[in-house]
C-alpha cells in the first residue's frame, strides 16, 4: 500500500519520500523479526515485538520532521497510523480462536 501511495504522490516530494520510507520499513521488518540478537523479541509475542520495532524505525523520521519542519509531516502521521492499525488488526486476528483453523485450511489448499 505504501508503494502505491508513494507512486501516486511522486510529484509531492515530502509525501513520496515518506511513503517510500514506510514501504522500506515493511521490508526491513522481516529481517528484524529474524534477528536473534534483539532482546525479548519472542518472549513478548511476535505482534507485540514487531510493533515495537516499527516504532524504533519511525522515531528517526519523527525526529527529522521536528528538526526540519517543527511539526510532524501529514505523511508521517498517515504512515504511522496505518502501521499501528494493521498491527492491531493482525493482533485481533491472531488471538481469535478460529484463525488457526482458517490458516490451516488455507495452507492445506495451497499444498
Amino acid at each position: 500500500i505504501f508503494i502505491s501511495w508513494g507512486y501516486l504522490w511522486r510529484r509531492n516530494a515530502g509525501w513520496h519520500k515518506r511513503m517510500m520510507t514506510f514501504a522500506t520499513f515493511t521490508l526491513v521488518q522481516a529481517a528484524l523479526d529474524r534477528m536473534d540478537l534483539l532482546p525479548n523479541q519472542i518472549s513478548h509475542g511476535f505482534v507485540d515485538s514487531a510493533l515495537r520495532l516499527y516504532i524504533l524505525l519511525i522515531l528517526p523520521l519523527i525526529a527529522f520532521d521536528f528538526a526540519t519542519q517543527r511539526r510532524l509531516h501529514p505523511a508521517t502521521l498517515v504512515g504511522g497510523f496505518v502501521i499501528v492499525a494493521v498491527h492491531g488488526i493482525i493482533a485481533s486476528l491472531v488471538s481469535h480462536p478460529g484463525w488457526s483453523e482458517i490458516a490451516n485450511a488455507f495452507w492445506t489448499w495451497l499444498r
